[in-house]
């Protein structure tokens, strides 16, 4: 009779230790989404709305920080700001791209945004 009764207790030990280590790693998946980079974007004030490869190490990056749009040349030495224009809310793209504002652009890196210029105004 001890013996059963000594079995039933085991067998509710580790079926609670079970429980608790799932318990467990629910919580840490959980923490981990929420604090990886990216995981949520609520509350954030820089966003990553979209990135496109111009080369083998350079991409052109559009970002929101918080009340602007930057559209950012990035490559493997440096970040420049090629255009910058205020975000709209009400559609997730931003402004239109005709009425991007070039900021501090060098003659070196006009051709560049000109030619983005062109290509988004295709669409």
């Amino acid at each position: 009779m001890t013996n059963g009764l000594a079995n039933s207790l085991d067998w509710v030990s580790m079926i609670s230790s079970f429980l608790l280590v799932i318990g467990l790693l629910a919580v840490v998946l959980h923490l981990l989404r929420r604090f990886q980079p990216g995981g949520l974007a609520t509350g954030r004030q820089i966003q990553l709305l979209e990135s496109l490869g111009t080369g083998a190490r350079q991409k052109v990056v559009l970002v929101r920080v918080r009340d602007k749009d930057l559209l950012l040349g990035v490559s493997v030495n440096q970040i420049n700001t090629l255009a910058e224009w205020p975000a709209s809310e009400s559609s997730g793209q931003g402004a239109s791209i005709a009425s991007l504002r070039p900021v501090g652009v060098s003659p070196a890196i006009m051709p560049a945004a000109q030619a983005l210029s062109r290509f988004f105004k295709k669409k």
